[in-house]
């Protein structure tokens, strides 16, 4: 399953993906612990498999007409980013790099150019830059 997460979703997300996949299907574990551990302590432990065997069959035939799409996320980049992606093989053996662009604005928009770079900045910083300047 947290193969099919990985393979299935835009490189730019595919931790964040993993990370909620994890959560999820953990948690689900310890509910469902919960929830077994008392139907066994309500009822006897024959009866709390055959319950779990019965869900198993009913949420197996609900699911006969679902089909998941093959690499659902194909074509599906992050928006805004331009240029050739650099060839990886140097940035595993280097240290922090600086990337700077610099942007020629319209006088009439400088403001609200301003107030956007300050979105992308916190964007940026969320993602693991460690520093930001606009």
């Amino acid at each position: 399953m947290n193969l099919c997460v990985y393979q299935n979703v835009p490189s730019w997300v595919r931790a964040r993906a993993s990370a909620i996949f994890l959560t999820m299907l953990f948690g689900s574990m310890a509910l469902g612990s919960v929830v077994w551990g008392h139907l066994v302590d309500r009822y006897d432990l024959e009866s709390a498999l055959l319950i779990a065997a019965l869900t198993l069959v009913a949420g197996a035939l609900l699911t006969l007409g679902v089909r998941l799409g093959v690499n659902a996320s194909e074509g599906i980049e992050l928006v805004g980013e331009t240029g050739d992606i650099p060839d990886s093989r140097w940035l595993k053996k280097s240290g922090p790099l600086m990337v700077s662009v610099e942007y020629n604005v319209r006088s009439n928009v400088v403001d609200y150019f301003s107030k956007a770079l300050l979105k992308v900045g916190r964007c940026r910083l969320r993602n693991g830059a460690r520093s930001w300047r606009s």
